[in-house]
């Protein structure tokens, strides 16, 4: 500390004695932490920050008053420092995951989103966005129509196998030259169905789009 009471009841003289301290500011971007926190450090001291990521997410680098791509850091308090830490879940930055490209193909970078996938039909991008198994050639994206009396009256139903993290949109037209009218949208897992009424007619075209959320 430096405060402190004096009683003074004869003369005395008296010596300051200060130390040399350097605040080290740590802050992050992404989904991760750090261990190490916000402080005052005497000069000369050794702190080594650890960078830990959330699952799915990888670590990227410290940037700030110092740069680099180690997860442990060490910093000497010979000056003020200020760090982020970067965390990601998409390291090369081509909207596959990391751990997706980890889990299909070995690595966070070895999947090229452009490539056509085993079933010979969508693109890595469009089996990831579908919940589809790129290494597998039978995997696809299927929706099944089929009519079904329901309360008596012959409706016309859409099935899929849904997936969690993303939103279902059902659109419909007569006539495939004036394109499609949203039905409905925004349907979530576990919902795997969609029942029309009024758009049961046999020159009926329904499409089902799915997006991540």
């Amino acid at each position: 500390t430096n405060a402190f009471t004096l009683v003074h009841t004869n003369d005395a003289v008296l010596t300051w004695t200060w130390s040399t301290n350097y605040w080290l500011e740590v802050d992050s971007i992404g989904a991760g932490s750090i261990t190490f926190a916000d402080g005052w450090y005497r000069e000369g001291t050794t702190n080594v920050l650890s960078a830990i990521p959330e699952p799915g997410y990888s670590f990227v680098g410290w940037s700030g008053s110092i740069d680099s791509t180690n997860s442990l850091l060490t910093v000497v308090m010979t000056e003020a420092h200020s760090l982020t830490a970067i965390f990601t879940n998409d390291r090369d930055n081509d909207d596959l995951p990391d751990w997706w490209e980890t889990q299909y193909f070995g690595d966070p970078t070895n999947a090229v989103a452009s490539a056509i996938s085993s079933n010979g039909i969508n693109t890595l991008l469009e089996a990831y966005i579908a919940g589809l198994d790129p290494t597998d050639s039978e995997s696809v994206f299927e929706v099944y129509g089929y009519n079904e009396i329901v309360g008596g009256t012959n409706q016309f139903v859409l099935e899929w196998d849904s997936q969690e993290g993303r939103y279902y949109n059902i659109h419909w037209t007569s006539n495939l030259f004036n394109g499609f009218q949203p039905l409905e949208t925004g349907l979530e897992f576990p919902r795997n169905t969609y029942t029309g009424e009024m758009y049961s007619a046999s020159n009926s075209f329904y499409r089902l789009e799915v997006e991540l959320k």
